[in-house]
């Protein structure tokens, strides 16, 4: 949700999603723990299906409605998305980490819920042809299980973007003439 505030204007989910690059069970234990330890509740664990191992944890703050979801192997490329997240101001003077457009595009497409792909929708224009080349590639190194159902998404989205593209363009004005 939030880097979904910063690539577009409107924000319609009330969650937050972390990526954790931990390197092992260990540490997705210890980081569950901390959570707990610090008031968060652990609500509900996904795994995933094929390796059985945790995917995502989803707590929320007490009672309250707002869920805080935990990412550690969702997608693949949660150590990656990690290490190429840029610093962004949220508040005066408080800043977080958010993860670039094209890991960001690639994790909706390797979820390819529906909700996610009308995010990739809005997402595609902003991305240049270098984040374009770039979301192929981050989708050709998901595991097999991934990969194939991602980069059938991603070409579904290509295809979606050229469907809709506008047929009218405004033309640029001409400059005025001096007299």
């Amino acid at each position: 949700a939030l880097a979904r505030g910063f690539y577009l204007e409107d924000r319609t989910t009330k969650d937050l999603d972390f990526a954790e690059a931990a390197p092992s069970e260990s540490a997705v234990d210890a980081i569950v723990f901390a959570m707990q330890s610090s008031g968060f509740l652990a609500r509900q664990f996904f795994q995933r299906q094929e390796t059985r191992e945790l995917a995502t944890v989803r707590f929320t703050l007490g009672e309250t409605p707002t869920k805080l979801d935990l990412l550690f192997s969702t997608s693949g490329i949660e150590a990656l998305a990690v290490s190429t997240a840029t610093r962004r101001e949220v508040d005066a003077g408080f800043e977080v980490p958010v993860v670039a457009l094209p890991h960001y595009i690639a994790m909706k497409l390797i979820a390819g819920r529906p909700q996610d792909m009308n995010d990739v929708a809005l997402l595609l224009p902003r991305a240049t042809a270098k984040q374009r080349a770039l979301i192929g590639q981050l989708l050709s190194q998901t595991q097999d299980f991934r990969r194939e159902k991602a980069q059938r998404m991603w070409a579904i989205a290509q295809d979606l973007e050229r469907e809709y593209a506008p047929d009218l363009i405004e033309m640029p004005r001409a400059p005025k003439k001096r007299r």
